[in-house]
């Protein structure tokens, strides 16, 4: 087996977007504790994981929480989460399909998640902020070292509703505070019309 100090130094020179498969791969060849707390000081290093979000299910479980993949500073905001959270994530639209969501990080932040979609390294065509219940004994930890105050969790969600958000500072989006709840398929057809003129 591969002691901790063993898998820091497989992971040292590892750039952000093979990261996560490296550490995936290690999960077989290591204690789980020790595996989870280097996930907890690699995780906010790492890209793709959405990718990767079967393969880290597979691994993580969906029951939180995992108090080795937090600080202590992390455990204590999992303390105080309430017992359901309501939690965002930015991304595109098109990552609901067949009424799921594409991905594990979420945030806590509504200002945070619409960032996301709009940044360089993540530009979507159709950005959207999905916003959802979840049981606090679905999230799996809370990562705050990036001022995020994301949260990992596989659901299940409840009352998933959707904000589209301009892809831009300097464009609006029509009607601005609109939540998602009719036929996202004819909703997202009709905005992709118009987004000639909207964005």
């Amino acid at each position: 087996m591969m002691n901790f100090e063993q898998a820091r130094e497989a992971v040292r020179y590892a750039h952000s977007y093979n990261r996560a498969n490296i550490i995936l791969d290690l999960y077989e060849q290591m204690q789980r504790s020790d595996w989870l707390r280097i996930l907890c000081d690699e995780w906010e290093s790492t890209d793709n994981l959405s990718t990767l979000r079967h393969r880290f299910k597979n691994a993580l479980g969906s029951q939180g929480p995992l108090l080795e993949m937090m600080t202590p500073g992390e455990q204590l905001r999992y303390d105080a989460l309430p017992l359901e959270v309501t939690v965002y994530r930015g991304c595109s639209i098109f990552d609901k399909r067949a009424g799921g969501i594409h991905g594990m990080s979420w945030t806590l932040s509504l200002e945070v998640a619409k960032k996301f979609p709009t940044l360089k390294r993540y530009m979507v065509s159709y950005p959207v902020v999905y916003r959802a219940n979840v049981k606090k004994s679905r999230v799996l930890a809370v990562k705050l070292s990036r001022d995020e105050e994301e949260l990992i969790t596989f659901g299940p969600y409840k009352g998933l509703q959707y904000i589209r958000i301009p892809r831009s500072p300097g464009l609006t989006v029509d009607p601005e505070e609109w939540w998602g709840k009719g036929n996202l398929f004819k909703e997202m057809m009709d905005w992709g019309r118009r987004s000639q003129t909207t964005f």
